[in-house]
């Protein structure tokens, strides 16, 4: 509540349907070799890898004017139950350099401590500690005290370590599995907060009647609806790192 402001500001929609045929098959030979991956993993290296060919949508907007951050992070959503279900993430540093395998082992690892109170990274610590704090605020304080954060964290750049704050706590870009929850697709907005300029909702693989040779046959799909924001990026760009995104799950052999 104290985060979102009105809808006023420019995001954009839109939504990419993957053949998952290869994709899966891929995934079946990593799991096999024990590796314990799934689409998301594969979503979050595509990802990294659009940023990383294209540079120029890697950044924030700071002041009116865009300032391009210099490393590959992607933040990944991470839903806690209990009594009280609640939501925080991963952030996944120089994703662009690392394997499928090596973001699912990072990213169950953590996500695990996370989930059993005991983070072991110290980014994490000070990520649940900042979350956990922000929860005794008064609400009335509540929006004020969010926005001394992200004057003195984005505006400013500087590193709130000391009092818990990670450096750019939630990266380049974020991304959500609603498939986990048995959702086809959704569309996720940009958290104000976050000063991520792109989102990706994960859906659910499930089969579906699709024309492959111009005969009608059923093949895993996967919708993924994104999320960008406009004054960063424009149709000409989210196209060309659509191409490189979806080259992934069509030839997942080239990784």
């Amino acid at each position: 509540m104290a985060d979102w402001r009105p809808s006023r500001d420019p995001q954009v929609y839109a939504r990419v349907e993957l053949n998952m045929t290869q994709a899966m098959a891929w995934l079946e030979v990593r799991r096999s070799e024990g590796h314990k991956v799934t689409p998301t993993h594969l979503v979050v290296y595509a990802l990294a890898k659009a940023l990383r060919a294209h540079p120029a949508a890697n950044g924030l907007i700071v002041r009116g004017k865009v300032r391009l951050r210099q490393a590959v992070d992607i933040f990944c959503q991470v839903g806690l139950e209990g009594a009280q279900p609640d939501l925080t993430g991963v952030v996944i540093r120089d994703a662009d350099a690392k394997t499928p395998m090596e973001i699912a082992t990072e990213l169950g690892a953590r996500a695990a401590a996370l989930k059993s109170g005991k983070p072991e990274l110290k980014a994490d610590r000070n990520f649940e500690g900042s979350r956990k704090l922000m929860n005794l605020v008064p609400s009335f304080f509540l929006r004020p005290a969010l926005r001394v954060v992200d004057f003195f964290t984005y505006v400013l750049n500087l590193n709130l370590g000391g009092l818990g704050i990670p450096r750019d706590p939630f990266g380049s870009a974020m991304v959500t599995s609603i498939g986990s929850l048995g959702i086809d697709e959704a569309w996720p907005p940009l958290p104000p907060l976050s000063r991520a300029a792109i989102i990706l909702a994960v859906g659910k693989v499930q089969q579906r009647a699709v024309v492959v040779d111009s005969q009608v046959v059923a093949a895993p799909m996967m919708t993924v609806c994104v999320c960008f924001d406009h004054r960063l990026m424009d149709g000409i760009l989210a196209g060309k790192m659509a191409r490189v995104f979806s080259a992934v799950f069509e030839n997942p052999s080239a990784i």
